[in-house]
């Protein structure tokens, strides 16, 4: 977490691949989201994905994300 006049955090998970496809990554991604934006207050919460995790693109690509 970066703390200054633009409050911002970064972060990162990992689903094994036998729990893929359930919907987890998206449901942590957005508690995780939600909780940064309302609780702490934080502007910009950054996520990271890999280039053959094609899953974990598909919530950053979710409609209110930026690349």
């Amino acid at each position: 977490m970066v703390r200054g006049p633009f409050l911002s955090a970064h972060i990162g998970y990992w689903v094994d691949k036998e729990f893929t496809g359930r919907g987890i990554g998206s449901a942590a991604m957005t508690f995780a989201l939600d909780f940064s934006l309302q609780e702490l207050g934080l502007h910009r919460l950054q996520a990271a994905t890999l280039t053959i995790a094609p899953p974990r693109r598909r919530f950053s690509n979710a409609p209110g994300s930026r690349r």
